[in-house]
């Protein structure tokens, strides 16, 4: 598990994804790792990031959704 508590760490990091072709959306919405950031860092909620793998176990995809509470 990744903990960035520095927004300009966790651009880096998206970045590094978005460059080999990984796709990242934000409540089911495609983002760049500027916006995906920005929003983990600053709403109010607790995001979660999902690792989407395709059939032959390669990352496709970063989802990070809201976590909602009952």
């Amino acid at each position: 598990m990744y903990k960035f508590n520095d927004i300009e760490n966790l651009i880096e990091w998206l970045e590094s994804f978005v460059n080999r072709g990984i796709s990242l959306f934000l409540m089911g919405e495609p983002v760049s790792p500027i916006q995906a950031a920005e929003a983990v860092m600053s709403m109010s909620g607790a995001f979660m990031a999902d690792f989407v793998h395709d059939n032959l176990g390669c990352l496709r995809e970063i989802r990070y959704d809201m976590v909602r509470y009952a």
